[in-house]
């Protein structure tokens, strides 16, 4: 009996043993990540792929109808675990524009860009649509573009803020560089429309946004001071001198009632004013005609053209003094002739200009706006009879009040601004 009870204790032992290790086991992989598929109690070494594409790197848009829907997300892939470790798939990247603003006078310069579109032989160019206004989100102007990639937005209110958004359309077939397949079910579109983000600028007159070269020292470009002091220094420079002439349109004008000085040189057009006291009384006022002469009653004809105004009285005395004697004898100038000169080079506004004839260089540079900032205030040249007579330094005059090369003009001299050479800036 004995021998009995010790046979089937080890008959049950042996029965048992096996089933508390397969116990033990699946105890062991229940505790383990759910990185597989299980088929009944058979586990697949293949673990499900999680490196998908998110839903939100997922959002390509596509047109269809008249609404906007989301291509649909990728089917799941199986990967082996060796895959799984070294090979992602890439993040789909979108297609975007990229809408840039220079303002100007009345106009903003517009730039943009399409990035992630890979254009191939063959493909049509996008077209483009720009839409702005003077409020954000509503755009009462729409213009058609075409297929460039810069424009010059015209006719703007300076100091108007203006909101801009430029629409894309991309004919098919588009592949983006980072691309991603669609749903079996997915159809294709036949065109992409995109929209580039909502940008703002405001156009203003040149005085307000500085020239190449202020923009281009203002720049933040890090300097040895910004390493040094903990406070940058002011970037907000202005071209030396060339505020000078501001406000200066009107200096013609006043030219014309300026007294002269006895080196003036009279001619065709000047006006002399004759008095004569004693044994004589009379007052004259002469033109000078075409041929440089003034008729004087009872005296006759007297050449004045091209000599000085000390000159001239000296000559009107000696054909007074034929006819008559015991008399007192004033001459002064009436009015002043015009002259025509040139202004041509780097200025504000080159031309033909009219002048008093005792208006000098910087006069008639005043009446042209003076010169522009790409032109140079060192090495303004004077023109006469095809040759050069003046070359005049303008800082001369700003630094120390020197106008000692500042030359009287006559009829058809040429001043000329050329272009501005090295300059340099400081601050700080």
């Amino acid at each position: 009996m004995r021998r009995f009870r010790q046979v089937i204790g080890l008959w049950l032992l042996l029965f048992f043993i096996p089933a508390l290790g397969g116990a033990a086991a699946l105890s062991d992989q229940e505790t383990q990540p759910d990185e597989g598929v299980y088929v009944g109690e058979v586990k697949q070494e293949f673990p499900l792929g999680k490196e998908m594409v998110s839903e939100d790197q997922l959002k390509e848009t596509r047109k269809s109808g008249d609404g906007w829907q989301a291509l649909k997300p990728l089917k799941p892939t199986v990967k082996t675990p060796e895959d799984a470790k070294t090979d992602k798939v890439p993040a789909a990247k979108k297609l975007r524009i990229l809408l840039r603003a220079e303002p100007g006078d009345s106009m903003l310069t517009l730039s943009w860009k399409l990035k992630e579109l890979n254009v191939r032989p063959g493909d049509l160019p996008p077209k483009f649509t720009l839409y702005y206004g003077i409020e954000p989100g509503r755009y009462e102007k729409k213009l058609e573009v075409g297929d460039v990639s810069e424009y010059k937005l015209r006719f703007l209110r300076n100091n108007q803020l203006y909101y801009l958004k430029l629409q894309g359309v991309i004919p098919a077939p588009v592949e983006t560089t980072k691309s991603v397949e669609v749903a079996d079910d997915a159809t294709q579109p036949s065109e992409l429309t995109i929209f580039s983000n909502e940008i703002k600028a405001t156009p203003a007159p040149p005085e307000e946004l500085g020239s190449p070269l202020e923009k281009s020292f203002a720049a933040k470009t890090q300097t040895l001071q910004d390493k040094i002091e903990a406070e940058p220094f002011q970037r907000s420079l202005q071209q030396f001198g060339y505020d000078f002439f501001k406000n200066s349109l009107t200096a013609g004008t006043a030219l014309e009632n300026a007294p002269v000085g006895p080196d003036y040189v009279i001619g065709p057009g000047d006006s002399l004013r004759i008095d004569l006291w004693g044994s004589i009384q009379a007052r004259q006022d002469l033109v000078v005609d075409r041929n440089g002469e003034i008729s004087i009653p009872r005296i006759g004809t007297v050449k004045v053209w091209g000599v000085t105004f000390q000159q001239a009285r000296e000559i009107i005395d000696k054909a007074i003094s034929r006819y008559y004697k015991g008399y007192e004898l004033n001459v002064s100038m009436g009015r002043l002739r015009t002259i025509q000169v040139f202004v041509v080079g780097e200025v504000e506004s080159p031309g033909t200009y009219s002048v008093a004839s005792t208006a000098t260089v910087i006069n008639a540079l005043a009446l042209a706006g003076g010169p522009a900032k790409t032109g140079t205030l060192r090495a303004v040249r004077l023109s006469r009879g095809g040759s050069m007579v003046q070359e005049i330094d303008l800082y001369a005059m700003f630094l120390s009040g020197d106008r000692s090369k500042d030359r009287r003009l006559e009829s058809g001299d040429t001043i000329f601004v050329p272009v501005s050479g090295p300059v340099a800036a400081m601050a700080g």
